[in-house]
């Protein structure tokens, strides 16, 4: 399989010849019969040669004017006259000169454009060739290739590869097409809440950002810009849709502060954001490749907290306090007594829990033992419950609430498990 054969020496400037003739001596000569008697030293397909003077050639026969014109060598063995092919003709002679003569390395064709149709006058004639093209030897043009080789798959027939240049052939082998990636497109909604006394009034605040994404090729974003974005109550609260302002930027939505009332559960919001529709990815020829193309679309995410009603723990001075808050789910919740209790004045360990959170219509009370594990209590004698409501806040008053009191065996202070 042959290729071009490259300059050994490279030089970056043009010439300035102060001689009347050809720089390369070898494309000029004056007489035909030189073309074919070895006078041009290294001859190579596709050289061009400009017979100027034959009809100055004596002998028998003698030169002729009409041999002027240019030659282009068509074959390889340059000693027959067969192998040269005139292309054009001396003006004077009457023949079809050549007006121009382009060469493209990529495709490896060489276009010849004659002077006229050979009328003498009328539209330019165009040659076309390709030089150094493949083509199989084998005859049926629907075979296909038995193993894929680089960008050649087995799906490529004969017919596919036969034209193809050099270069194109080497390039499907060695840089098969790569086709573009796109992802990552999204909306995020995050606060700064976990957990939350229900019934609040708070001064929400939700933060939003988006990202359009990467695509490889062109590289940049895969999505188009932001054009909508909308916050929607999802949970147990009943916040109506907000609409937010976008822009300037591609990825600009405006964050939400807002007055809201906390509810008991599970707090959620979702965030949606419209999308345009992104660039259209290229694969690794530039050729468009839509399959990969971000479609005008929306994107969500979501953000929660858990509002909750506190755990009343007894106190040493005949009180209640608040328990760190716990969520509804939470398991193996340690409630701890620091103080030993009195049956004389009828101080005993209590804790107090929402009857909205009990779930099962009760819980567990065990004693928090140490090395001897959690001990078994309630259910059982030792705790009695009633019922009782607090006021956790301003907002949320006579909430009702199961109040467990241990009784007898009196005992010191003790750190129990609840469990809803």
């Amino acid at each position: 399989m042959a290729d071009r054969i490259t300059g050994a020496i490279n030089f970056s400037n043009n010439f300035e010849v102060q001689y009347q003739g050809p720089l390369d001596a070898r494309l000029s000569t004056p007489e035909y019969p030189q073309l074919t008697d070895s006078s041009i030293p290294f001859p190579y397909l596709g050289m061009l040669v400009a017979v100027t003077s034959d009809e100055n050639r004596t002998g028998d026969p003698g030169g002729s004017a009409d041999n002027n014109g240019v030659y282009m060598l068509t074959s390889a063995n340059s000693t027959l006259e067969a192998s040269w092919t005139k292309i054009g003709s001396d003006p004077s002679a009457g023949g079809n000169p050549v007006t121009a003569v382009a060469y493209t390395k990529a495709d490896g064709n060489l276009k010849v454009t004659l002077t006229h149709d050979g009328t003498g006058s009328g539209t330019p004639i165009e040659y076309d060739v390709t030089i150094d093209t493949y083509e199989s030897a084998i005859a049926d043009s629907a075979t296909n290739v038995p193993n894929a080789v680089g960008g050649i798959g087995t799906n490529n027939t004969v017919a596919d590869l036969n034209g193809l240049t050099q270069n194109q052939m080497w390039d499907k082998l060695l840089f098969p097409t790569v086709n573009p990636t796109g992802s990552g497109a999204s909306v995020t909604l995050t606060d700064v809440y976990n957990k939350i006394e229900a019934e609040t009034t708070i001064n929400m605040e939700l933060t939003t950002t988006a990202n359009l994404g990467t695509l490889s090729n062109p590289s940049g974003p895969w999505a188009g810009p932001v054009n909508a974005a909308v916050i929607e109550d999802i949970g147990v609260g009943n916040m109506a849709q907000q609409v937010l302002s976008v822009g300037p930027g591609d990825t600009d939505i405006a964050d939400l502060t807002i007055a809201y009332i906390t509810k008991l559960g599970v707090n959620k919001f979702r965030l949606t954001g419209s999308f345009d529709q992104g660039p259209m990815p290229l694969d690794s020829t530039g050729t468009d490749y839509p399959g990969v193309r971000f479609n005008a679309q929306d994107k969500t995410n979501t953000t929660e907290f858990e509002a909750v009603w506190p755990i009343y723990l007894g106190t040493a001075a005949g009180g209640f306090e608040k328990r760190g808050l716990v969520g509804q789910g939470q398991t193996n919740i340690t409630c701890a007594q620091n103080y030993g209790e009195n049956s004389g004045t009828g101080l005993w360990h209590r804790i107090a829990v929402p009857q909205a959170m009990v779930t099962g219509g009760d819980i567990t009370i065990q004693l928090d033992a140490g090395p001897l594990g959690y001990q078994p209590s309630y259910p059982g004698s030792a705790w009695v419950r009633t019922s009782m409501t607090f006021n956790v806040h301003n907002d949320a008053q006579n909430i009702p609430y199961y109040l467990y009191t241990k009784g007898f065996p009196q005992g010191g202070a003790s750190t129990w498990i609840v469990n809803w």
